[in-house]
């Protein structure tokens, strides 16, 4: 076998030529995701009949099927999945590329997705349903340095991170769980965790949800953290001015009891989970509702084997 002539340069120069052939050809294709760039090889098409159901559930009519089948594809390295003739990101399931294209040129509503009735490109469009001229009050709407419309809430001294950029106006909201970030004004909170802040306000607003006094709806729901936000500085304060009359109420039981350990960590941990406070509807003040029944676990049932 005799060496390949050239240097090392001329080599790679001509590998990179002959993989710009095979692109151009259309015999390569190359993963549109800006981060991946994998370089892979085009299958041959099917031909047994597409599947009407796609992997995401979604039911489609036949020519969507038979493009999806075509044009979508995963890839191995990255794996996101794109449509190979358009190059979108995810792949626009449903539609096809030009179905896709036209609907992006119309302008819906920023918060429910409605189709206006005009066209053109508005960041800020908003329907005319109550609920989404609500939201559009309460919103910021200040441009960001990136160029798009911050997400958070009017009059905050620091605009919330952009939604955008982080990816992560796509993501639900973890307390209602049914609709994403983008479709609300958010909020971020000291433990940096954000949420819609209508489901914070309403949060609060129903407090625990037994008749026993809780306060795990004033924490964050994913790290547990109280919420701290200046928007809910009012509403905060009454709930721990509540919270701290619970907790001496608690510490006196306890050394009522004789079971207090000196440590006011120790003792608010042993009394928050032996104690139980309700609320009077008349003054609005805690009092003691008695000892916690103590929790039991079904004892394990014993199986036998019998051999013959």
């Amino acid at each position: 076998m005799s060496d390949w002539p050239g240097c090392d340069h001329e080599k790679e120069s001509l590998t990179r030529a002959y993989l710009d052939r095979l692109l151009q050809d259309q015999t390569l294709f190359r993963c549109v995701n800006p981060a991946c760039k994998q370089i892979f090889e085009r299958m041959e098409e099917s031909h047994k009949p597409p599947e009407r159901i796609a992997p995401d559930g979604q039911l489609l009519s036949e020519k969507h099927a038979l493009h999806l089948q075509k044009c979508r594809y995963r890839c191995s390295s990255c794996r996101e999945n794109f449509c190979l003739d358009c190059k979108t990101m995810p792949y626009h399931t449903g539609k096809t590329c030009e179905e896709h294209k036209e609907s992006l040129a119309k302008v819906r509503c920023k918060y429910c997705n409605t189709v206006l009735p005009w066209r053109g490109s508005s960041q800020e469009a908003v329907c005319t349903s109550e609920d989404c001229i609500r939201r559009k009050n309460k919103a910021c709407g200040k441009r960001l340095t990136c160029g798009h419309n911050c997400d958070g809430i009017a009059r905050e001294k620091r605009c919330l991170p952009c939604l955008t950029c982080n990816d992560k106006g796509a993501e639900f909201c973890n307390l209602c769980w049914i609709e994403d970030l983008r479709a609300a004004p958010c909020v971020q909170l000291r433990c940096g965790h954000i949420f819609h802040w209508h489901c914070i306000s309403k949060r609060l607003e129903l407090r625990w949800t037994s008749s026993k006094i809780s306060f795990t709806f004033a924490k964050c729901a994913l790290c547990s953290a109280m919420v701290e936000h200046p928007s809910f500085d009012s509403t905060m304060n009454k709930i721990i001015k509540l919270k701290t009359r619970v907790e001496e109420a608690a510490l006196e039981r306890l050394k009522y009891e004789g079971l207090s350990k000196g440590d006011q960590a120790t003792d608010l941990q042993l009394a928050n989970s032996r104690y139980q406070f309700y609320l009077c509807h008349r003054c609005q003040r805690p009092y003691f509702g008695g000892a916690l029944a103590p929790s039991f676990t079904i004892p394990r049932l014993l199986t036998f084997s019998f051999q013959a």
